[in-house]
């Protein structure tokens, strides 16, 4: 194995032992991915920002950026995430949530964004997302020819007598049982370098999960909903309405320790500062 750009013995020996066995194989100096684009697949508004930071921002105004993110490698396509459905752009309005608190709406296709960057959906071969929320599996059924990974108390919850009990919407997910699928118990190294690898962080969902991308500039995580925003980092809030509280706060713990010991920076999706500052489609971040 070339050698590692930071220590990994050392790394290893103080991360939790969870953590540690989960990066056992981590990105090498000459990983094989080219870049990350971020696509928008969605946008949201909300009143109240203290939905989800308990007792802190009550009354703030907020937007909230939702994203998909598309994964080149020299093995192949990766998308994680892929937002709210499309369909929703025949809606201008927006839909309103969450007593009159949340509106989210698209004003960008994934497909039109998919067509301007010249890639078609078949093309992409591997598929994961960070949980199943509809803002997050929304227009995977495009994507029939990718390889799903998921964890497996995820994929029990999805497709359950009562999907709902986990704020999950079998509409925008239900072609999935199509498609061939990996279901996971921990962590998977998508193209066995070591440069893509997805990382189970269970809490806000039964089975969300991180993924540790290795850039040509760098490692990033990207860390789905394991915070709301990069606020939530300094504060320490979680939602109420996280499936589990606890165990959302062991995932914090691990991943800030993984960024820690690796250098890697933590990409917190719905945070519009920090989307504002990354470069969107047809951008790449290399």
């Amino acid at each position: 194995m070339e050698k590692s750009a930071f220590n990994l013995n050392s790394a290893l020996m103080t991360v939790p032992i969870a953590m540690a066995m989960m990066i056992a194989v981590l990105p090498t100096a000459s990983a094989a991915v080219q870049s990350i684009t971020v696509i928008e697949c969605g946008q949201a508004k909300t009143t109240d920002k203290s939905i989800f930071s308990p007792g802190i921002d009550e009354g703030v105004a907020s937007d909230i950026a939702i994203n998909c993110y598309l994964i080149a490698h020299d093995k192949g396509l990766m998308i994680w995430d892929t937002g709210l459905a499309d369909g929703l752009i025949n809606k201008p309005e927006g839909i309103v949530l969450a007593g009159g608190k949340l509106k989210i709406f698209v004003k960008k296709t994934l497909a039109s964004q998919m067509k301007e960057l010249g890639i078609k959906a078949d093309e992409v071969k591997h598929m994961a997302f960070s949980h199943m929320h509809p803002d997050i599996t929304g227009n995977s059924s495009a994507f029939s020819a990718a390889t799903w990974y998921v964890q497996k108390p995820e994929y029990k919850a999805a497709f359950s007598k009562d999907p709902k009990k986990y704020r999950f919407n079998p509409k925008t997910y239900s072609g999935l049982k199509d498609n061939k699928t990996v279901i996971l118990q921990g962590r998977r190294d998508v193209f066995g370098d070591g440069s893509v690898v997805i990382m189970p962080a269970p809490g806000h969902t039964p089975g969300s999960q991180v993924l540790y991308v290795e850039l040509p500039s760098g490692p990033v995580i990207l860390a789905g909903d394991l915070w709301a925003f990069d606020s939530n980092r300094t504060n320490k809030t979680i939602p109420d309405n996280d499936f589990d509280i606890e165990a959302t706060r062991k995932s914090r713990i691990e991943i800030e320790a993984l960024a820690k010991k690796t250098g890697a920076k933590i990409w917190v999706m719905h945070d519009p500062a920090q989307n504002a500052a990354l470069p969107h489609a047809p951008q790449k971040v290399r």
